[in-house]
């Protein structure tokens, strides 16, 4: 069969939808320059800040990477207020990243060893709100515990390491946590729970260092 060789008019242009559509919109855009120039620079503008706060957020991030590491360079290294400055200005200048909440923990364990124990608890329970990493949720629960405790609220911090253990039973932290509730309620006296507490540490942690 012969192919049809018949030239496509421009009748028969128009009766296709999608190139009658494109025609009208090229007639539009010739008809109203001005405000198709907007449009195409307004396109580009949304783009191009697309990308810049892509990449402002990557760099800031990176930025506060970098501060806390150096920060916990200098916590190791034994530098507490060199440590402090930096964590507070993380903080202060990364607070919305991961970085940014991380440094308030340290700064819970910098109070704490500074003995500003009030300051240290409510760090803590800051990270227990905002915080993502789970042995750091954890700790920040006992290191609560263990304000109560050097504030002489002997009875609450036991209350504290008990809630802990109950909670995380397995966790690498819980057999820390009946060693200081035992030491708790001996302050208190309360042989029952001391004896009760004994029994679990013994049972369900027979390996620790926390077993005498």
């Amino acid at each position: 069969m012969a192919k049809d060789h018949r030239k496509i008019t421009k009748k028969d242009l128009k009766k296709d939808k999608f190139v009658e559509e494109g025609m009208m919109f090229a007639k539009w855009m010739y008809k109203h320059k001005t405000a198709a120039q907007y449009i195409i620079i307004g396109a580009v503008i949304v783009v191009a800040a697309g990308v810049y706060f892509y990449w402002t957020g990557q760099t800031k991030n990176n930025r506060a990477k970098e501060a806390y590491t150096t920060a916990l360079i200098e916590y190791n290294k034994g530098n507490i207020e060199g440590a402090l400055t930096n964590f507070e200005d993380i903080s202060k200048l990364y607070g919305k990243t991961q970085y940014g909440i991380n440094a308030g923990y340290w700064l819970a364990n910098i109070y704490y060893l500074e003995g500003k124990y009030k300051e240290s608890q409510e760090a803590y329970e800051t990270y227990i709100k905002k915080g993502k990493d789970e042995l750091l949720i954890q700790s920040s629960q006992l290191g609560i515990a263990d304000s109560y405790l050097q504030t002489g609220d002997n009875l609450k911090a036991a209350q504290k390491y008990e809630d802990f253990s109950s909670k995380y039973p397995k966790s690498l932290l819980t057999p820390k946590a009946l060693s200081q509730a035992i030491k708790c309620y001996k302050l208190l006296g309360n042989t029952e729970h001391i004896n009760a507490l004994n029994t679990t540490l013994n049972k369900n942690f027979p390996n620790s260092q926390y077993v005498k």
